[in-house]
């Protein structure tokens, strides 16, 4: 019998936005949930990974069957800041403020899916979700974008009822706060040690790298732990200065500071530039940039002024 369905695209999420809450413990939603919108998600992308052994036996060159070992759920998402909500889960180490990588948040989604030929609204739990990594960049012709992946408890199947104790509050429309855009901040947003560098390109990524706890005995992990922090930077400007070559011949530690709104920049300290490039062509047609890249040792999104 051939199965009955209909096909849903991702504009089906709207009765929705997806939309985050922070857990009371691992993998556990409070009760009267308070959901927060981190700004317009613009791309989601799930990933289930069954963990598996091949069994094989003497006497057959073929596998005798696939062995269960567990579940491991992990996310991306991409989307176009409004505040620093977000990335004070993602970038904060365990204990500083309120909001870091040491508390665990569950994303939900409404989203119309197929059900015996019509498309019916549907809820998506994604549980003990902890941030591995965040990557931010700001070019010239466009808005804030920043993309973090999350490794999860559990994602759960689609369900006609979200199964949340008490009454959710949920983000039911666009509240219109406008998203963070090149040109939000003013001018000269970046500086590096304490010097404007005019750029048409910056970016810089913080990773966790979360281990993942799964004792013998469970199907999903027990806890999703942050480990070490990587923190990593980049950024061009126009070739007209020798400070940055300088300092990354010399491996001098600066502050590398970029306003991404009118009230919150990005602050990384212990900034290293490790590889320093400029180019040079005869059919070149734009004014000749130097390129900068190299790691924090700490960041933050702190408010200013």
């Amino acid at each position: 019998m051939a199965q009955q369905y209909l096909p849903t695209g991702s504009w089906e999420v709207a009765s929705l936005f997806p939309q985050v809450v922070e857990e009371t413990s691992y993998g556990i939603v409070p009760t009267n949930a308070a959901f927060f919108y981190p700004g317009p998600i613009t791309e989601m992308n799930d990933s289930l990974e069954t963990g598996s052994l091949k069994y094989r036996q003497i006497g057959s060159r073929d596998i005798h069957s696939m062995i269960k070992t567990g579940e491991m759920f992990s996310f991306e998402i991409t989307w176009n800041p409004i505040d620093s909500v977000m990335f004070d889960y993602c970038i904060n180490l365990p204990g500083v403020g309120t909001q870091n990588i040491g508390k665990s948040l569950t994303f939900l989604i409404k989203q119309k899916m197929s059900q015996t030929g019509a498309l019916v609204d549907k809820y998506v739990l994604y549980k003990g979700s902890v941030c591995e990594s965040i990557e931010v960049e700001v070019t010239n012709t466009g808005a804030v974008e920043a993309t973090a992946t999350f490794i999860c408890k559990d994602i759960t199947a689609p369900a006609t009822t979200h199964g949340l104790a008490g009454t959710p509050t949920f983000i039911s429309s666009d509240p219109g706060t406008p998203i963070w855009t090149n040109i939000t901040p003013g001018s000269n947003p970046l500086t590096w040690n304490a010097t404007v560098f005019d750029t048409a390109s910056f970016g810089f990524s913080v990773t966790n790298n979360p281990e993942v706890i799964k004792p013998n005995g469970e199907l999903v992990a027990k806890f999703v732990k942050p480990t070490l922090r990587d923190v990593e930077f980049e950024f061009n400007s126009w070739y007209a200065f020798p400070d940055l070559f300088a300092d990354t011949k010399s491996l001098t530690s600066r502050v590398l500071e970029y306003k991404l709104s009118a009230t919150k920049k990005v602050v990384i300290n212990g900034a290293y530039s490790s590889n320093w490039e400029t180019s040079r062509t005869t059919g070149a047609t734009e004014h000749q940039m130097e390129n900068v890249s190299g790691t924090g040792t700490t960041c933050a999104v702190v408010t200013y002024p």
